[in-house]
């Protein structure tokens, strides 16, 4: 059906269907591809995105969205990251962090993993040199 008459368990369903192609794609570019196969980053950079959204778009008053969500946003960081797309790739990670905060709290599991992995991904900056 349309996506104006879709069930919330039809939508939901919709949504893990992205979450598990984006996941193959990245996993297969990981495994066949020694992650080299930018065209699999691209698709699971927008599956990853597309599954964020559906989430985020259940608003703040639904927790589990939400964490499912803020996993999502740091899996699409890390293909960014791996596209070497920095700005883009800190730019997720602070949008996660706001997102955990705001709806979990400082103390929340996700929000300690958000700082935990803009820290990592800052370090990886680092590195590279730019």
């Amino acid at each position: 059906p349309p996506r104006s008459t879709q069930g919330v368990s039809s939508a939901a369903s919709d949504v893990y269907k992205r979450q598990y192609l984006a996941c193959a794609y990245f996993h297969e570019n990981n495994r066949s591809h020694g992650g080299k196969n930018e065209k699999l980053m691209q698709f699971a950079a927008g599956a990853f995105q597309s599954a964020a959204a559906a989430r985020l778009s259940l608003g703040p008053k639904h927790p589990k969205a939400i964490k499912e969500a803020v996993g999502s946003l740091l899996f699409l960081a890390r293909v960014l990251s791996e596209l070497k797309d920095w700005g883009n790739a800190e730019r997720v990670h602070v949008q996660a962090l706001e997102i955990a905060r705001d709806a979990l709290g400082d103390n929340a599991e996700e929000t300690k993993q958000c700082l935990q992995s803009l820290m990592g991904l800052k370090q990886r900056i680092k590195q590279a040199g730019t």
